[in-house]
């Protein structure tokens, strides 16, 4: 269609041929024309339909922390011996084996607490620096973020409660006091193998029913 139409308008304008005269000589080029005005704008379209609404972001967590526990602080001590040297003692008094007399227990429960202070000094919460950013960098170098709530410090990493603790400055020392279930976070999240069924009896029997500990530290 596209070149029938412009060949039929041609032979509507023209009409019949007659015989071909011969060629007249060629005319001189006509003045060129003025160039014509641009077109008046046209009217605006209407507005198309408005989008949908997009979804809300997750708001971002506010993370509050204490002033006072700003800072570096460094293990000091805990009061293990006295929270779990009496009930191991009691334990393997309890047992059947005529081995266990009071000397053999008496080793045990040493070579016990000192297994633990070791235990304590290479712990990620023998030193702390508690940032006023929120952050936490632990005695192992690895970050974190802290933050409080009703007398609770929480320590994560990558989201995941890594300590959790109630807590009480006085001065220069900070004393945070951990129950038998925040204690047995704390080891399972630093254990690099699962807890077996024997570890966590043993660990009934070290913490009894309602147990805490207590961990001193005082400010660098």
């Amino acid at each position: 269609m596209k070149t029938i139409i412009p060949l039929m308008l041609i032979l509507l304008l023209t009409g019949c041929e007659g015989k071909t005269g011969p060629a007249g000589p060629q005319g001189s080029d006509g003045p060129t024309g003025a160039p014509g005005t641009d077109g008046a704008v046209g009217p605006e379209g209407p507005a198309g339909p408005e989008g949908p609404e997009g979804s809300e972001g997750t708001p971002g967590e506010v993370l509050v922390i204490d002033q006072a526990l700003v800072g570096s602080w460094s293990l000091r001590g805990t009061d293990i011996a006295e929270t779990l040297a009496q009930n191991l003692r009691d334990y393997l008094l309890s047992q059947p084996d005529p081995n266990l007399n009071e000397a053999a227990i008496d080793a045990i429960v040493a070579e016990f607490l000192r297994e633990m202070e070791m235990d304590l000094n290479s712990s990620p919460i023998a030193t702390i620096q508690l940032n006023a950013d929120a952050t936490i960098v632990d005695n192992g170098g690895v970050e974190g973020v802290w933050t409080v709530s009703a007398g609770m410090l929480t320590l994560r990493q990558d989201d995941s409660i890594v300590f959790q603790a109630s807590y009480q400055v006085e001065g220069t020392n900070l004393t945070l006091t951990l129950t038998k279930a925040q204690m047995l976070q704390l080891i399972t999240s630093s254990s690099e193998e699962p807890l077996t069924e024997d570890d966590l009896a043993f660990f009934d029997v070290m913490f009894g029913e309602d147990g805490v500990i207590n961990y001193f530290f005082e400010r660098d």
